[in-house]
């Protein structure tokens, strides 16, 4: 009996040690919480006074206005912002990606697969894309991650 508690016991405090541990997160102006280690890229668009947090499973934290990082300590698991960039206002002319990986090929693609534009990173980790040019609708936008959803006005 006294073995059974003891076990009881060490695993309760496993788990209050790994409830409680601390991570370095970047957090909106909005108060989400995102683990870096979660973030892909940011993405605006035509000089936007707000970007959006491109996570690595495709989804999208949007409108967000600023980001500061601060360790975080973790008590649950948190849920991924929505999977369609810019869908309030639409894209009109440009889409600026930060964070992304040095010759890392970007690419906007039609729903049916086509690749509509392609551009590859350089070395300042930065990618501009003029999408002007495409007709209003759905794009998907991948860069080496899941794509994601994008609306181009």
């Amino acid at each position: 009996m006294k073995f059974f508690l003891f076990l009881i016991l060490t695993f309760s405090s496993f788990l209050m040690a790994v409830a409680t541990e601390s991570r370095w997160c970047a957090v909106t102006d909005r108060a989400e919480s995102i683990e870096l280690s979660r973030i892909s890229f940011l993405a605006s668009h035509d000089g936007a006074d707000c970007f959006s947090v491109v996570l690595t499973d495709g989804s999208a934290v949007d409108d967000v206005k600023n980001l500061k990082f601060e360790k975080v300590v973790y008590s649950a698991i948190m849920s991924p912002g929505d999977d369609l960039l810019f869908d309030v206002d639409g894209v009109g002319g440009e889409i600026t990606l930060k964070g992304v990986s040095p010759r890392s090929v970007v690419s906007v693609m039609s729903p049916d697969g086509r690749c509509m534009l392609k551009s590859v990173a350089g070395d300042e980790n930065v990618v501009v894309l003029d999408v002007s040019a495409l007709s209003s609708g759905y794009y998907l936008l991948s860069a080496g991650c899941p794509a994601i959803k994008f609306y181009k006005k």
